[in-house]
């Protein structure tokens, strides 16, 4: 879901999420089919002769938060401990 939510089209194919995820193309169908059935992507209707199929992501607040929470990630990373049992997510912004 991060890659549709983070992707800067509103258009997205499965081979678009493969690509971004390294998922099989089952576990991408399933996931797609997901989110058309909660109503946060929309199945778009096939061209003559297209063969893959298209979908657009719908307005929705989730997009917005996960894109905040995508952007978060990135500015903060998992420490593990020295015995390598336990992390914690430390922010780059912090003072060490």
């Amino acid at each position: 879901m991060l890659a549709v939510a983070v992707s800067e089209a509103s258009v997205v194919r499965a081979r678009d999420i493969q690509a971004a995820t390294g998922l099989a193309a089952s576990s991408v169908h399933k996931i797609l089919q997901t989110l058309v059935a909660v109503r946060l992507l929309e199945r778009l209707e096939r061209e003559a002769g297209e063969r893959e199929q298209r979908y657009r992501r719908q307005e929705h607040p989730f997009w917005d938060a996960a894109n905040v929470l995508s952007r978060q990630a990135q500015h903060s990373e998992t420490r593990t401990d020295p015995d390598g049992t336990s992390g914690r997510m430390v922010d780059h912004d912090e003072d060490s």
